[in-house]
Parts: structure tokens; sequence; C-alpha cells
């Protein structure tokens, strides 16, 4: 009798831990969610992830936390958060494209992380332009101007980014190419810092994202030149598009979106699913993300996983024809 029912107790025991996860799950979330962003605040990701994390703390009923955790490009981040409880109290606010061109860049190796594997996508959340401003102090005063100026001294001008192999150092290596000029590239930690450098006059141009770029719309030490994008920016309307401005075939978006753990329980990426859908949908929430050059989107988690995977094979393709390399 003894043996029978040590016996029953060890299944009752097994069988409660195999039934756990779908347990926990099923009252998901009942404690805070973390919000893992890769970029310090001050710059447009962090921006962007925290009016998503206020407004989905009020659609799922628990608080979300933004976490800031930068550094290489966004990867720690990434990589940090693969390694976390595949629970959906940890994700990942991800500039997925970068993640993307990454892959391409570095190598799963180096990066830490598969993101097509590695991760489940949940939503895209929003998008955005990238946008080629200049500093007050530089001589040019339109795209044109800027690239007469910089086939004349070639290597002399300075571009900006937040980090090599961002997508701003990608993004303005490319215009460089299509133009037909040689820039020098000066990375940053974070877009802060790069945007006080430029302002400051002691780096010459920028290709950075439209939710940095509108807020210094009326400051005398940004000149706005060119969208990177085939149609004008809402919140830019006065900005040319890059094909307007000269430079053909330049067309660089910076796409947003939330990423959790492989092995995540289906039902809990549902719940976060709806829950950002409600929240991009808001018309608040859109008026606020154009407001900041941002444009709200939501999507099942398969056609985000079917874009993620269509950007990978997109940006080794870029990658490799144009040659760019991390280190330059």
């Amino acid at each position: 009798m003894k043996t029978v029912s040590k016996l029953l107790c060890l299944l009752s025991i097994a069988f409660c831990q195999i039934a756990s996860p779908a347990y926990a799950s099923d009252d998901f979330p009942n404690r805070p969610i973390t919000m893992v962003v890769g970029f310090p605040p001050g710059g447009s990701a962090d921006a962007i992830g925290r009016q998503i994390a206020e407004r989905m703390a009020r659609s799922i009923g628990q608080s979300v936390v933004v976490s800031n955790q930068a550094g290489f490009a966004g990867n720690i981040a990434a990589a940090a958060v693969k390694k976390a409880s595949a629970d959906g109290y940890t994700i990942l606010f991800a500039p997925w494209t970068s993640h993307a061109l990454n892959s391409a860049l570095y190598g799963v190796t180096r990066v830490g992380y598969a993101l097509d594997k590695d991760f489940t996508a949940v939503s895209v959340v929003a998008e955005q332009p990238m946008v080629l401003i200049a500093s007050g102090a530089l001589a040019a005063k339109s795209t044109a101007e800027l690239v007469t100026l910089g086939k004349k001294t070639p290597g002399a001008l300075t571009f900006a980014s937040s980090g090599a192999g961002t997508m701003e150092h990608v993004a303005g290596e490319l215009f460089a190419r299509r133009a037909g000029i040689s820039m020098t590239h000066v990375p940053f930690r974070g877009t802060g810092p790069a945007m006080i450098e430029l302002m400051a006059g002691r780096i010459d141009v920028y290709m950075v994202s439209a939710a940095a770029v509108v807020s210094n719309l009326a400051n005398p030490k940004v000149r706005v030149l060119m969208v990177a994008s085939n149609e004008r920016n809402p919140a830019l309307p006065d900005v040319p598009t890059s094909k307007e401005a000269g430079i053909a075939n330049l067309q660089v978006n910076q796409g947003y979106g939330i990423l959790v753990p492989t092995g995540t329980p289906a039902s809990v990426v549902k719940k976060l699913n709806d829950s950002l859908v409600s929240v991009m949908q808001a018309p608040d929430m859109k008026v606020k993300l154009k407001e900041m050059g941002a444009i709200a989107m939501s999507s099942s988690s398969k056609d985000f996983s079917t874009r993620i995977s269509s950007e990978m094979s997109s940006w080794d393709a870029i990658i490799k024809r144009e040659q760019i390399k991390a280190a330059e």
C-alpha cells in the first residue's frame, strides 16, 4: 500500500510540474511585465517604446516596466531576452529591421541570437523612415549642395550613428553610395549623444529616424534635408523625399515590433498580441506616433514572422551587394 501511495504521490507531482506552465499561462499576466529596450533613454526607440508600454499596461491590466539595456546596436538586449524565461513576462521592444540587418552584418554567432529562431514574433507596432539631417553650421543647405561638397572634399564629411551596425550606420553608408561620395562614419552610444555633437557642429550629417527629427524642426542648429522614402512623411510635410532630392533608389525604414523568447505559450503570445493590436489601433496612439514621425501599425504573429524572414533576406542581399562592413 505504501509503495502504491508513494507512486501515486510521485505521479501527482510530475503531473503538476508538466501542467504548471499551462496553468501559469491561463492567468497571464498576474505580475508586472518587463519591456526591454536596447537603446538608452532619449532616443526614438525609447520614446516609442515608452508610449506603447504605458498604454499596454492599461490594456493588459498589469504594469509594463521599461528596462533600457543599451549597447552593440541593440544586440545586447536581444541576446538577454533570448535567455529569459519563455513566459511572456520579459518582452523585447525591437527595432526589428535593425536586428535583421545585424544578422547579415555580423552573423548569428557574434550577435548572440538568431532573430528568426530564438524569438516568437508577437506584433509589428510601428514604422518610420530615416531622415537625412545636417548640422546648421555646415555650408550645405540642401541634399544637392551636400553632395557637391562631398565630391569636392572626399572623406572630409562626417556622419553620425547611434552605434556601428545600427540602421543609422547602414543608412548613412547607403546614402553615400547612392550619392557617389565618401564620408567618415563616427559612431556614438545612442541617438542623444550623436544629436548633441551634430548640433555643436562637430558632426556634419546624420541619417536618423523621423522621431528624433520632429522635436528639432525649429532648431537652427539642425537642418533637415530629405526623407529616405518614396512618400513624404506627414510629420515632415515640407521635407523632400530622397527621389525629390535627387537621390534615386534610397528607401530606408526602421520598423519596430514586440518579440518574446521562443517557447512562450501560444496563449500568452495571443494575449500580448490582442493587447498590442488594441493599443496600436487606438486613434490617440496613431495621432501620438504621427506627431513623432512614426506610423502606428499592428499585425498577427504569423504575418510579423513572415516579414522578419523577408527582411533578413533583403538585408543579406544589400549588405553583400554594397559590401558594407560593420567596422566602417
